[in-house]
C-alpha cells in the first residue's frame, strides 16, 4: 500500500491507542500473538499490506486515516443520527396526526360550529 511510512506508523499508533490502548489487546484483536507484531510496521521498516489492512480494519481500526492520512466520517454516527431523526420524523408525523383528530373532535362538539 502506499503511503508515507513514518507517518503510517505514528497514525498506526495513534489508532491502536484510540481504539485498543495497548498493542497487546491490538494484536488480540487481529489474531497475533504479541504487540511487538506491530513494531516494524510503528517505526517504518515495513509497509502496511492488503492483509493487515483487512485484519486492521476489522477490529475497528480507521484503515484509511492510518495509510494516507485522510479520517473517514464516522458512519456509525451518522447512522444512529440518521435512525434518531428519522424516529423523530416518525413521532411527528404521528403527532400531527393525533393533533388533526383532536382539532376535529372539538370542531364536531361545539354547539357554537352547528347550525340548526
Amino acid at each position: 500500500m502506499k503511503g508515507d511510512k513514518a507517518t503510517m506508523g505514528g497514525r498506526l499508533e495513534e489508532e491502536i491507542g484510540r481504539k485498543y490502548g495497548s498493542l497487546k489487546k491490538a494484536a488480540a484483536a487481529i489474531g497475533v500473538q504479541s504487540g511487538s507484531y506491530f513494531r516494524p510496521y510503528l517505526t517504518g521498516s515495513s509497509e502496511i499490506g492488503m492483509t493487515l489492512s483487512k485484519k486492521l480494519a476489522d477490529a475497528g481500526l480507521d484503515i484509511d486515516y492510518i495509510i494516507d492520512g485522510k479520517q473517514k466520517v464516522n458512519t456509525d454516527m451518522s447512522a444512529d443520527i440518521r435512525r434518531r431523526f428519522e424516529d423523530m420524523q416518525y413521532r411527528l408525523a404521528q403527532l400531527s396526526s393525533e393533533f388533526a383528530a383532536l382539532g376535529k373532535m372539538v370542531n364536531d362538539n361545539n354547539p357554537a360550529q352547528k347550525r340548526d
